[in-house]
């Protein structure tokens, strides 16, 4: 039976973990995208699976919104007004990179979840008669009240706000559903973190664990980071995906293609890390941690460098988790 994704809401700029997970699904697992049956997407996960539907490449949009967040760095700003930034670039981004054909590439084969603003109904949209319905698609189940705005968009002339406040019901989950979330949650690809150092909580269809990882998690979700924690985030998500997939090797379930070698990173993930950083990056092995010969960055490479030795830690522990 061919598998089906989901890519989960409410990450924000955590987008860039699930942008590094599809960077990695497309160089060491091509088939499981392409054989994917319905690909179904929230929030910010709704950009991933518009992406991922239309085979498009990732790289213009890291370097998108890359340059978005280091137009809000060294401004008070970035902390207290990020409003319609995020989404117009975004909608510029795809406006770029979606082909003219977008629409029937997704249609039936896209799914986008969305909350009807009269009653907070959970609404799943998959049929698009244009590019541009699309975009307006992704961009209503992006849209947070008073975060991006006062007056939600309209899709097909009804307005919707994020997907993430409503949730399809149990049912909707099947067993070859893959899902991808930001967060450190109950999903096959997710951040792990440390065993008994979290309490969870279940809410929305969804087991949440209540770290203090997860907490730094969502303040980054909720406020834009700094270039460097993006691009741990980036780093991160390729290889979460790419342990999925190992372990599903192990499994008997191989979606690897041939002749990859993990773990990761990629050149071509790193030279893009480096096109849109303005630096000349690398992945120190003894650290995992990313340095640069940009000036910028060295007070930040410090300055983060606790929290990449907590995910070193975290690493280690994750060969003795169950495989969602």
């Amino acid at each position: 039976m061919d598998p089906s994704f989901l890519w989960r809401g409410g990450c924000g700029f955590l987008m860039f973990y699930q942008m590094g997970v599809m960077k990695a699904l497309q160089e060491l697992a091509p088939e499981i995208l392409r054989s994917a049956s319905k690909i179904y997407g929230t929030s910010s996960g709704a950009l991933i699976a518009t992406l991922v539907t239309c085979g498009c490449e990732i790289d213009a949009v890291i370097a998108c919104m890359t340059e978005t967040v280091k137009n809000m760095e060294g401004t008070i700003l970035r902390y207290l007004y990020p409003n319609n930034r995020v989404i117009l670039n975004i909608q510029k981004a795809l406006e770029k990179c979606l082909p003219d054909n977008a629409h029937q590439l997704a249609s039936g084969r896209l799914h986008i979840f969305l909350t009807q603003v009269s009653g907070l109904q959970n609404v799943v949209v998959s049929e698009f008669s244009s590019k541009e319905e699309i975009i307006q698609a992704v961009t209503c189940s992006f849209f947070v009240p008073v975060y991006n705005g006062y007056i939600p968009p309209s899709f097909q002339g009804v307005r919707y706000t994020d997907g993430a406040f409503s949730s399809p019901e149990a049912a909707f989950y099947t067993k070859t559903m893959i899902t991808v979330s930001g967060f450190a949650l109950d999903n096959d690809i997710c951040p792990r973190d440390k065993p008994g150092t979290f309490f969870s909580v279940y809410m929305l269809q969804q087991v949440f664990q209540i770290s203090l990882e997860n907490f730094h998690r969502l303040v980054c979700c909720i406020f834009s980071p700094s270039r460097l924690v993006m691009h741990e985030f980036f780093l991160k998500g390729y290889h979460d995906a790419g342990f999925y997939l190992e372990r599903n090797r192990e499994f008997g379930i191989d979606y690897l293609a041939r002749n990859t070698t993990l773990p990761l990173a990629s050149e071509s993930h790193k030279k893009c890390l480096s096109q849109t950083s303005g630096g000349s990056w690398n992945q120190n092995p003894s650290t995992r941690i990313l340095t640069s010969t940009d000036a910028a960055f060295k007070d930040l490479t410090r300055q983060h460098g606790a929290m990449s030795r907590a995910e070193n830690e975290t690493e280690e522990k994750t060969q003795q988790l169950p495989l969602y």
